[in-house]
């Protein structure tokens, strides 16, 4: 069985991250991968690091001829192969690549799901033998929302190692001795792409409407970068202008006196369990977020997590395993932090039932074992 997964994103993200580590999984149980991957982006970087198979485009585009032929062509020499598109664009490829054969197609919705029962987006995803998300509100408005059968929707959560995301106390001493965090501080983090959608900016917001006491007893740290355009003629990333220009206001705001050096800005790193290290408590504060992979990581290393109750993060955070509060308000996320920092108890609690939650729900042996079953089902 050989998987060609279509992932053309340059971005270099959770969804570009899990794209590879759920390659590596599926390679460890002797599937063979191969990676349509756009050229220069860092999702191709490490498949090659890697030593996974790629398939090199310019291109991401809902239609792209180059695109589809590749995949056609693919298909045509690899006996067994099983088309698996990562985003909601490279799904048109995928469907248009395998229309009038009996390929196998299968698409990973990662996004929220909106209304597609239009002509168009019934031809796409009628070419689609099974469309997986990670979370149980997504899958109930992709059966209200997506023109295909019921039977042909699954639920999967995404995998995770508990310990490859498990705390590490040499990482939490470097990284809060670097940002200047004091013993009895507490750090405060998110971890996101640098776009707006993600409520980067309220959360840097949230701590200057905190009470000043609060402010003293805490420090926030941003990971992340803005999505890449394209690579200039060097060779270097050219962000999209609303991630840039995102990324220079925090920035400004990270350096505002009133700040006093208690706001740091990193770049997303691969090895994100060492920074979730030195946390103590997690924020998710994107508008609109299907299933995030971060809150997993995150309740495994053990932080409690406010998130917002939009998509599918109050899932991840019911029966107290965090904080829901409404997206887009700086001062709900200012009065969510302000109770988790004021009350130890329920902070420990929060952390407690996060951390059980996540490492059964979200078991590699269990997650790969459903994936298997479900390619084999579709051959």
């Amino acid at each position: 069985m050989t998987i060609l997964h279509l992932n053309t994103s340059n971005a270099w993200g959770g969804l570009e991250l899990y794209t590879l580590q759920f390659m590596q999984a599926l390679a460890r149980e002797g599937v063979k991968n191969v990676a349509l991957v756009r050229v220069g982006s860092r999702l191709e970087e490490a498949c090659k690091a890697a030593g996974i198979p790629t398939l090199s485009t310019y291109h991401q585009a809902h239609v792209s001829p180059s695109n589809i032929s590749m995949v056609r062509r693919f298909c045509r020499t690899t006996p067994n192969v099983i088309v698996h598109s990562h985003t909601r664009i490279d799904v048109w490829t995928g469907s248009i690549a395998v229309a009038g054969t009996t390929i196998p197609h299968v698409n990973s919705v990662y996004m929220i799901a909106v209304n597609k029962k239009d002509v168009l987006h019934s031809f796409i995803y009628g070419r689609v033998n099974a469309i997986v998300s990670t979370s149980s509100i997504n899958n109930e408005a992709i059966r209200g929302g997506f023109p295909i059968p019921p039977e042909r929707i699954h639920l999967i959560r995404y995998m995770r190692d508990p310990a490859v995301s498990a705390r590490r106390a040499d990482a939490r001493a470097q990284l809060r001795n670097e940002l200047g965090v004091g013993e009895n501080e507490l750090l405060i983090g998110s971890a996101a792409r640098i776009d707006p959608q993600k409520g980067i900016r309220e959360f840097v917001d949230s701590y200057f409407l905190l009470p000043e006491d609060v402010q003293q007893r805490v420090h926030y740290l941003v990971l992340g970068e803005p999505s890449v355009e394209r690579m200039d003629e060097h060779g270097r990333p050219v962000y999209e202008p609303q991630g840039a220009e995102l990324q220079q206001w925090l920035m400004d705001r990270a350096s505002h006196s009133y700040a006093r050096g208690r706001i740091h800005v990193r770049p997303f790193r691969a090895d994100l369990a060492s920074a979730l290290s030195a946390m103590d408590i997690f924020v998710l504060a994107s508008y609109h977020e299907t299933y995030a992979l971060t809150v997993i990581e995150a309740m495994m290393n053990g932080l409690p997590v406010i998130g917002t109750n939009s998509g599918g993060t109050p899932e991840q955070v019911a029966d107290g395993r965090g904080r829901s509060v409404e997206p887009r308000s700086a001062y709900a996320l200012a009065k969510a932090i302000k109770e988790e920092v004021s009350d130890t108890v329920r902070r420990e609690e929060h952390a407690a039932a996060g951390k059980a939650w996540a490492c059964a729900e979200h078991d590699p042996t269990v997650v790969i074992r459903q994936w298997l079953d479900l390619y084999q089902s579709l051959q």
